[in-house]
């Protein structure tokens, strides 16, 4: 038998589902026959206690409908009750006393069923009038004081957990360091192209009507409703304003890479070094990696009807909603493929990756370098490059396949970070997954009227900077020339950088 008095109380949440507190009037009352119909032998057990210890306020028999789990399981229809039940008495010592004398080796007049001894234990879900308010009182204080305390301790961590990244941007030398965030500020958006040297001319008609080739503007009613990332019940939000800012922030991002991709197709045209031959063969080939459902592939390949282009995703539901909307659209220069960016095996001159999470931008600027081919990349989520420090994938430490995917044959291969020369210099790896953790709470500095503020913007943009400043670097190390832009109307956001790099 337990006495309830002796247990500690632990993960009190709610009064009514803690452990006792005190002994209370409630016990519970097993090994009883379960031939009795519920109903008759609550009756039995009311009548027997009452007769020898005091008045009973209920008896509940425990039977198979109490229990959800087995409803639908097979069971024997002669149990026709759980073999145990809970009695509630009218005041303390009537549960006392019941408790002595159901618990000893005699039943009582009516309780005597010939299966062996009763077991009669203190009921664990006591009733709200049998806590001891005092005693609960000191344990939420306790609770509440272990909590002030573990909030005090995570705070002391943050603040030598910063300290420590500050000392380590100290040491990253220039573009990067302590002073990268400053040089980010001061990127122009990619349309700062536009008046750049490129031939901004479309003597062989590239690209679709609804593209400005002067001003890289595009009208979007010309565009298929399957090919507008800004049409269609895509977001599941009622909120008008929240869609209409999405809406425009798809547009802008399609826009934007529309207007450095003009400038790489026609670089590739020019060098005429991977030339497709066949009649009616697209002679620049491009691989959206990380492409999803086609929010960046569809209006691309609208918009440059010349170009082949190729959709890569790990996730086999979002290649076929594309190759639905493609169809649709009309689009007959796009073909996808399921599988992961690390093991893509056909060549190409462009690449492009629209925030590919992780090391899934690391592994597109590989293909990339692997191809000698040019690239657009948006990188995101840097606070999962945790998963590559460990020799995983973007998604997972231990998983290197997306769970639909079939299995391909030979091993993935392991990125190692920093992935430049020039940073390995100075930061170790323990030290770079530092720097990819606090890059990665960058995302939401400007979300401040959403309340994602952190206290800890400018150290967050700084890393992320440092993050991007490592892959510029890993492609010019790789004898590329590469550039850093901003988005198109991108505001303040940290998910807007991207990179762009073509092969020297």
């Amino acid at each position: 038998m337990m006495d309830p008095n002796a247990r500690a109380l632990r993960g009190v949440k709610e009064m009514k589902s803690c452990a006792i507190l005190g002994k209370g009037k409630k016990i519970y009352v097993g090994n009883l026959p379960r031939d009795v119909p519920p109903v008759d032998l609550a009756n039995l057990v009311r009548r027997a206690c009452e007769a020898e210890y005091g008045e009973v306020g209920h008896v509940r028999v425990a039977h198979t409908a109490d229990d959800r789990r087995r409803r639908n399981k097979s069971r024997d229809p002669t149990k026709l009750n759980e073999g145990y039940c809970f009695v509630r008495f009218k005041d303390e010592s009537s549960a006392e006393r019941a408790m002595r004398g159901l618990g000893g080796n005699e039943a009582p007049a009516g309780l005597a069923f010939g299966g062996g001894a009763l077991r009669v234990e203190w009921a664990r879900d006591t009733h709200s009038e049998d806590v001891d308010e005092k005693l609960l009182q000191q344990k939420r204080d306790e609770r509440r004081k272990r909590n002030e305390h573990k909030a005090r301790q995570r705070k002391r961590n943050k603040v030598r957990e910063v300290d420590e990244i500050r000392e380590i941007l100290q040491r990253v030398p220039p573009p990067g360091g302590s002073e990268a965030s400053n040089l980010f500020k001061e990127l122009g958006e990619c349309k700062t192209l536009v008046q750049g040297a490129m031939d901004r001319s479309d003597p062989q008609g590239e690209t679709h009507p609804a593209l400005d080739p002067e001003t890289f503007s595009i009208d979007w009613s010309k565009v298929p409703v399957e090919c507008d990332p800004g049409a269609g019940e895509w977001y599941g939000s009622k909120n008008e304003d929240h869609v209409k800012r999405r809406r425009e922030r798809k547009r802008d991002q399609v826009q934007s890479f529309a207007l450095v991709l003009s400038h790489l197709v026609a670089a590739a045209r020019r060098t005429g070094t991977k030339d497709l031959t066949g009649p009616g063969v697209p002679q620049v080939r491009v691989v959206d990696f990380g492409s999803g459902s086609g929010a960046l592939t569809l209006p691309l390949a609208f918009l440059f009807p010349k170009v082949s282009f190729h959709a890569l995703d790990m996730k086999p539901k979002a290649i076929e909603l594309l190759l639905e909307k493609a169809e649709k659209g009309g689009l007959r220069n796009l073909t996808a493929s399921g599988g992961m960016i690390e093991n893509f095996d056909q060549e190409f001159d462009i690449g492009l990756a629209l925030h590919a999470c992780g090391n899934a931008t690391d592994y597109s600027m590989v293909q990339a370098v692997k191809n000698r081919a040019s690239f657009v990349f948006c990188p995101c989520c840097v606070g999962k490059l945790k998963f590559s420090l460990e020799g995983g994938s973007s998604f997972s430490a231990k998983h290197k396949n997306y769970i639909d995917l079939p299995d391909q044959p030979g091993e993935s291969s392991v990125l190692e970070h920093p992935r430049s020369e020039w940073m390995r210099k100075s930061v170790s790896q323990k030290q770079f997954a530092l720097i990819a953790k606090a890059g990665d709470i960058s995302h939401g500095c400007d979300q401040e009227s959403h309340g994602q503020s952190h206290g800890y913007d400018d150290l967050a943009r700084t890393c992320k900077a440092n993050i991007e400043f490592d892959r510029s670097m890993y492609a010019a190390e790789n004898k590329y020339t590469t550039g850093l832009y901003r988005l198109i109307n991108s505001g303040t956001t940290a998910k807007a950088e991207i990179i762009v790099g073509v092969p020297q």
